[in-house]
Order: structure tokens, then sequence, then C-alpha cells
């Protein structure tokens, strides 16, 4: 198989927007005979590497599902061996899954190809069992997401000028682990912040030139109608056409330099308004919110700034916690389970373990009252004890609960 070329020329940061409409437009094409989605793909892993905040962003959010404690547990307690081995069978394969689910958002896409071999496992006790052992992350344009395809990914075959697509084949010795982000969305988030990139590039571009062409925006007033000389003004046209490569001049008094009010207060002030804005979009995009310090004082204090922020990033963290356990728990275990002690031909057994993230409550009583209402909301049924042990809150007796008033606020006291 061929490798992919960037078709885009390697000097520039970004190609003209023409070309980011046309990636869109063949990545977008109904006709599987005519879409194309490698050249979206190629700018959107290239973003991903130009980009100053881009990033960073990421890598927050790719941080945040890695910190979470994750176990595989059964209401089976006979099974405890059985899970240990899956565990220490596995494990390298979920923190691999983990680093690079991220994807599946980013770039709406998620696909890791995995090589099995048999090896003897000795803990917690020794036998022969099949595993993991080595973990392909094809390129960005090596795979394409569509809801036409089995496994809602294929393969991306190049050769010269053209491509072939080809489904995922399993077979005992390889495997595959994939998920798209939204059916027939090809590029995820990454798109949708591409043109805002591109705006935020080609502001800058526009601020570098505005900031050379000073001296083309100076208004030089001389004083008692140039009674300083004609040689002062040589001196003073001089530093007016020095401006933006010097930074000193040496004029008479009576010569006065001015900006052109109407540059000052269109071109000087917009630039960090617009460069703020495309910021912030672009954090909200990826994270759910911006930084603190790029969100407008709406009053009240930043403790409680901090909090909803935390509450927003927090929804986003448990969305790619629940999708990441189901690719794990739907393939990843199936897989191993299909190998290792399924009955020869059983193709949907019913797996007696999951695999579970544990989100560990903090010492901040806010933060954890924040986490239990987001779980609750999306239907984790939780123990009112544990609830209120991590919240402050003492549990309280059926004669002692405070009630609401009815048809409005306040308490029933």
């Amino acid at each position: 198989m061929e490798k992919y070329q960037y078709p885009y020329t390697i000097d520039t940061q970004f190609p003209p927007l023409e070309d980011i409409i046309n990636s869109f437009k063949k990545a977008d094409v109904k006709n599987i005979k005519y879409r194309d989605v490698r050249p979206l793909m190629a700018l959107l892993n290239r973003l991903k590497m130009i980009s100053a905040r881009v990033p960073g962003h990421i890598q927050k959010r790719r941080a945040t599902l890695m910190s979470t404690v994750w176990d595989i547990t059964s209401y089976d307690p006979n099974l405890t061996n059985d899970i240990e081995s899956v565990r220490n069978r596995l494990k390298k394969t979920i923190n691999t899954t983990i680093e690079h689910f991220i994807d599946y958002c980013i770039f709406g896409k998620f696909v890791l190809k995995l090589r099995w071999e048999t090896q003897t496992q000795t803990l917690p006790i020794k036998a022969s069992f099949w595993k993991p052992v080595e973990f392909i992350h094809p390129e960005p344009w090596d795979t394409e997401a569509n809801i036409d395809y089995t496994n809602n990914v294929c393969l991306l075959l190049h050769e010269k000028s053209r491509f072939t697509r080809q489904e995922l084949i399993e077979t005992v010795e390889e495997s595959w682990l994939s998920s798209t982000f939204e059916p027939n969305n090809m590029g995820g988030i990454l798109r949708n912040i591409l043109i805002l990139e591109w705006l935020l590039y080609m502001d800058i571009q526009d601020w570098r030139n505005f900031n050379r062409r000073l001296k083309g925006l100076l208004l030089a007033e001389y004083k008692d109608f140039g009674a300083a000389g004609v040689g002062a003004q040589e001196k003073a046209e001089k530093a007016i056409a020095q401006a933006g490569t010097i930074n000193w001049a040496a004029v008479p008094d009576n010569i006065k330099f001015e900006f052109l009010k109407i540059v000052d207060s269109v071109g000087a002030s917009s630039f960090p308004d617009f460069k703020k804005a495309i910021e912030s979009d672009i954090a909200i995009a990826i994270r759910g919110t911006a930084n603190t310090t790029e969100l407008p004082n709406q009053g009240g204090s930043r403790a409680a700034l901090e909090a909803l922020i935390f509450g927003v990033e927090e929804d986003i963290a448990f969305l790619d916690r629940m999708e990441c356990a189901k690719v794990i728990n739907e393939q990843l275990l199936k897989q191993d389970y299909l190998r290792n002690y399924s009955a020869m031909g059983e193709d949907n057994p019913d797996i007696p373990w999951e695999f579970v993230f544990n989100v560990k409550y903090s010492d901040d009583k806010e933060q954890n009252t924040r986490i239990a209402e987001i779980l609750l909301r999306n239907n984790i049924p939780l123990y009112t004890k544990e609830i209120a042990q991590q919240t402050g809150f003492t549990p309280a007796t059926d004669v002692e609960i405070i009630q609401p008033k009815q048809g409005g606020l306040g308490f029933g006291f």
C-alpha cells in the first residue's frame, strides 16, 4: 500500500480558503464513488500540528480521560481469578485505547488495529492466552468514517492518484477497535474550527503587515507653517520613511507625529478583540468552555465561574468516558472473550465482566456535588450515604427532611 502525499504546499501554514472549502466538498459528496476525505484529513492533521492553541486543548481533554482510574469488575465473586487475568492481559491495550480515543471526537473517528499472539501468562494462574502484542494507529487519511460500512469505518488503500476502500477484516491474529463521532460528519471537531483557525492566521498576517506599514499611517503636523525650515522638514520626512525599521528619530519640537484617527480606532483596537473571540470559540469547541481569563465578567466570584467551567468540562469528560467504555466493553473485551473463554462458534457471548471508569471524588465539596448531579442526570444510580459523605451533608430521617414549598421557592418551615 502506497503512502498518501500531503496535497498542499508544506512551506505555508494554511492553503488558500478556496482549497479548504474544496476539501469540505470532496469529503461531503454523497456518492461514494466520488467522495474523497483524504485532503480534508490531511488539513486537519496539519492544523493539529501548526496551531498554537489547538494541541493544548486536545491534550487537556486527552489527559482528563487518561487520568481517570479504570477497572474490570463483575457481580460474580467466583470470577476473581478470571478478572485479574483479564486486567493483566489487557492493561496495555486498554491504556493505548484510552490514549488514542480522543480521535473519536477530534477527527470524527477512532481506529486502532490489534495484533494478537498466544502467550503464557503466570498471574494469577499459569495458562496460555491470546494477548494483543502490537497496536497500529492509522493516519487520519488512511481511514474513512461513514454509516454505510459494517464497522462505521473502512480503510483507504492508496494507489498513485486513486484509492480503494476496504472493510476492516478481522482474523484470530488481527482485530480492530473503531468508533465514529457523528455518522456522515467527516472531520469531527477539528473541521468545525478549521475556518476559525484560518481566519485567525490571516488576521495575524494582516496585523503583521499593518505594523510594518505604520510609516504610511502617520500624519506629520508642521507648526508655524513649516517655519522650522526645509532641513527640518526633510528630517521629518526621513523619520516617517524609516518608521517601522528604526525605533528612534530626532526632529525639532515644532514637528508632531500622530496616528490617523480612523486607523487608530478601527485597525489598532479591533485586532485583539477579534483574536480573543476566535480563540475563545476554539476552546469552547474542543473543551466545552473558554479559559476563565477569556470569559466576559458577568458578576459573581471567580470561584463560581471556575465551578461553572468545571461542570461543563466534566459533562464532556463524562461523554468521553461513556463512549470509550462502550468500545472497550463491546469490542475489546468481546474479542478477548471469544479467543480465550467462549465456546467454539459462539459469536455473541454474554461476557460476565465489564470495564468501568472509576470517577474519584476530590476534597472540594462543591465539585463533588456537581459530579453527583451529572451522574444522576445521566441515570447513574448512587448511594445516598456516599453522596452525603462526599458533599458534607448529613443524611436525614423522614421526620427531619425539609420539604420545599409547593408552587414557589423557599422552604416549608
